[in-house]
C-alpha cells in the first residue's frame, strides 16, 4: 500500500511538472505527504525540552546527595536513562550529544559543567 502510495505522489508530481492539473484526491495526497514532511520538521524542533528533561534529571540524580535520592535509586535511574537513550537513532543521538555539548559551556557551575561534559560517557553514549 505504501509503494503504491508512493508510485501516485510520483505520478502526481510529473502531472504538475507537465502543467497538467490534479484531481481534488491527487491535490489531498500530495498535500499528505508534505504535512508528513512538515510534521516531522516539528518533531526534530520541539524535542529541545525533551532533552532538557533528560539532562536536568541526569543533572539531578548525579547532583544531588544521599539524604535527597537513595544512591541505589539514583543509579537505577541512570541506567533506565541509559539503556533508554542507547535506543536512540544515531542522527538523534548526534542531536542529544550537541545538545549535552551547548548545556556544558552554558553551565551555571564548575561541578555541573563536569557532570554534562562527562554525561555521554557516563551514559554509554560517547562516539567510538
Amino acid at each position: 500500500m505504501e509503494m503504491q502510495s508512493a508510485r501516485i505522489k510520483g505520478s502526481c508530481r510529473a502531472m504538475l511538472m507537465r502543467g497538467s492539473s490534479l484531481l481534488p484526491w491527487q491535490r489531498r495526497l500530495l498535500d499528505a505527504g508534505s504535512s508528513i514532511e512538515a510534521a516531522k520538521t516539528q518533531a526534530k524542533m520541539n524535542e529541545e525540552p525533551f532533552m532538557d528533561v533528560v539532562v536536568q534529571t541526569v543533572l539531578f540524580l548525579e547532583l544531588c546527595d544521599e539524604h535527597t535520592v537513595e544512591e541505589d535509586a539514583a543509579v537505577a535511574m541512570m541506567e533506565q536513562i541509559a539503556a533508554t537513550l542507547k535506543r536512540l537513532e544515531p542522527a538523534a543521538k548526534a542531536r542529544f550529544l550537541k545538545y549535552i555539548q551547548s548545556r556544558a559551556v552554558q553551565a551555571n557551575t564548575d561541578e555541573e559543567r563536569q557532570v554534562l561534559e562527562n554525561m555521554a560517557s557516563n551514559l554509554g553514549l560517547a562516539p567510538e
